[in-house]
C-alpha cells in the first residue's frame, strides 16, 4: 500500500511538471476559427498589384502597305488586377509615323501574371487613322500581345506586337514602350 501512495504521489508530481510546462505556452484569447487560420495562412497579398492608371511613352517600327516606318507615340490605360495571377485592363494611344501621319488605337487588354513582376497580355480593340492632305480617315481593328515588366517603384516596360487592319492600311507593328503608375 505504502508503495501505491508513492506511485500515485511521483504520477501527481509528474503531471503538476507538465502543467506547468504547458502553462508558459500562450494561446490566442480568443480561440480562431478555421476561416481565421486559413486567411492568415493561404490568402497572402501579392506583392505588386498592377491596378491603377498609367501613362507612357512608346516607339518601334510598323510594316505595311501605308502604314510603314518608325513609329513614336504615347499611351494611356487603366489596369484591374482581378486576383493574384489575372489583369485586365483598356488603353488608347496615339501614334506619329512619316505615312499617314498620324493613328492609333483603342484596346481591351487581358493578361496573366507569370510573376508578381511579368504580365503576358492579348489585347484588341479599334485601330484608326486620321486624315492627312494624301489620305481620308478611316478605321478598323486591331489585335495583338505583349509582356509588361515592373520596375522599382512605379516605372515598368513592356514590348508588345499589333496588326492594324484598318481599310485600305494593314501592318504589323512591333513597339517598346515605358510607363508610369499613378
Amino acid at each position: 500500500m505504502y508503495r501505491l501512495i508513492l506511485a500515485a504521489a511521483a504520477a501527481g508530481f509528474a503531471l503538476l511538471a507538465v502543467a506547468d510546462a504547458n502553462a508558459a505556452d500562450t494561446y490566442p484569447y480568443p480561440a480562431r476559427t478555421r476561416t481565421e487560420l486559413n486567411k492568415l495562412f493561404y490568402d497572402i497579398q501579392p506583392a505588386t498589384n498592377w491596378t491603377g492608371f498609367y501613362a507612357g511613352i512608346n516607339g518601334g517600327y510598323s510594316a505595311g502597305q501605308d502604314l510603314r516606318g518608325i513609329t513614336l507615340g504615347g499611351q494611356l490605360g487603366y489596369n484591374y488586377q482581378l486576383d493574384r495571377n489575372w489583369v485586365v485592363g483598356v488603353e488608347a494611344d496615339m501614334q506619329y509615323n512619316p505615312q499617314p501621319n498620324w493613328w492609333g488605337t483603342v484596346r481591351g487588354r487581358a493578361g496573366y501574371l507569370l510573376t508578381p513582376d511579368v504580365l503576358l497580355y492579348a489585347t484588341a480593340g479599334w485601330a484608326y487613322v486620321l486624315p492627312t492632305h494624301a489620305h481620308r480617315a478611316t478605321s478598323g481593328w486591331t489585335a495583338g500581345g505583349g509582356a509588361e515588366f515592373k520596375l522599382s517603384g512605379p516605372w515598368s516596360v513592356k514590348t508588345e506586337y499589333l496588326y492594324v487592319g484598318t481599310n485600305p492600311q494593314q501592318a504589323h507593328v512591333v513597339r517598346a514602350g515605358i510607363n508610369y503608375r499613378f
